[in-house]
């Protein structure tokens, strides 16, 4: 590359910079690109599993080099069905964004997976003059390949998009409302080793490239989130414990969790869990604890789950059913 060629990437970087810094930010929260458990089993077990094989369920979500590990083909779907609280409903919206309804669907093939899952559907008021309905999913594709002495690796590609009604009182205009729409990409990394037999150690490195474009706003980097976990696997017990580092882009936000999880399957067809998150700070009013149950039958397996935590120090509850059919 000679000087012309470096002059010119220069530039072109310099003016996305600068018109982005010019640019009217979007109106989301900083955790609208988060999510959520993508099933009713890892929402049980406290959102751990960056470290557990089990790529047969959904483990892969928090590390897709799970993958590798999995030889033939089931569907996932996840549907948050009830959401109780006394809590300000705003504080709800802004600590919940994923809402209710279907929020996650997944196709796992051997060794690759294609997944939908929604990050926000929720509405926020930011202040007295201004509120925003807000709508962001994505939609992707992961591929994982086995590495030598037990060590596999994965790639995850995702497209977003969203949708945000935006009401909001102009000082000179008076009452306005735009609709926003966006698109996005974003790129994640993974690795999973084997430690022993019945241990492994996984780590998930999301969002290295990520960004999101609204029209008529600036661009939005989702945040880098690095996820390292131990999993233990030992006949029909798993535990999973994790750590979970967000760097948030804007905002001041910010999350340093722990997560463990535990399943112990009872009989061939049923298995209890139980699962616990919490800031690094230990704080009782930050912990969030879950419980649930899985029931298979033939081919299909459906779990439950319930999770619990506190919001703005009032109880917050939450339901989700998973249906996961091998085919």
């Amino acid at each position: 590359m000679n000087i012309a060629h470096i002059l010119v990437v220069f530039f072109l970087l310099s003016a996305f910079t600068v018109c982005n810094v010019f640019a009217k930010s979007a109106p989301v929260s900083a955790n609208s690109y988060d999510g959520f458990a993508p099933s009713a089993r890892t929402m049980a077990m406290g959102s751990a599993g960056a470290g557990l094989l089990s790529a047969d369920k959904d483990s892969f979500y928090y590390n897709p080099a799970n993958l590798a590990n999995f030889q033939g083909s089931f569907l996932n779907a996840n549907a948050v069905f009830s959401i109780k609280s006394n809590a300000n409903s705003n504080d709800v919206a802004i600590n919940n964004p994923s809402g209710q309804g279907l929020t996650s669907a997944f196709l796992v093939k051997d060794s690759g997976s294609f997944f939908w899952e929604s990050l926000s559907d929720n509405s926020v008021i930011f202040d007295a003059n201004s509120h925003a309905e807000i709508s962001i999913s994505r939609i992707g594709v992961s591929f994982a390949k086995q590495g030598s002495a037990g060590a596999s690796q994965a790639i995850s590609l995702s497209y977003l998009y969203g949708k945000i009604g935006y009401a909001y009182l102009d000082p000179l205009t008076g009452q306005n409302a735009d609709i926003i729409s966006g698109n996005g990409f974003s790129i994640d990394y993974s690795l999973l080793f084997n430690l022993s037999k019945n241990i492994n150690l996984g780590i998930n490195l999301k969002n290295i490239v990520a960004f999101m474009f609204w029209n008529d706003y600036g661009y939005q980097q989702q945040p880098f989130t690095i996820r390292a976990g131990l999993g233990y696997n030992l006949k029909g017990l798993s535990m999973a414990l994790d750590w979970d580092k967000k760097y948030y882009r804007s905002g001041n936000l910010e999350k340093n969790a722990l997560h463990f999880g535990i399943e112990q399957y009872l009989t061939n067809f049923l298995c209890v869990r139980a699962g616990i998150e919490n800031n690094f700070d230990f704080l009782a009013e930050n912990a969030k604890y879950s419980l649930g149950l899985g029931f298979k039958i033939k081919n299909i397996e459906i779990s439950c789950a319930a999770l619990q935590q506190k919001i703005s120090k009032q109880d917050f509850y939450k339901a989700a059913v998973s249906v996961r059919a091998v085919i």
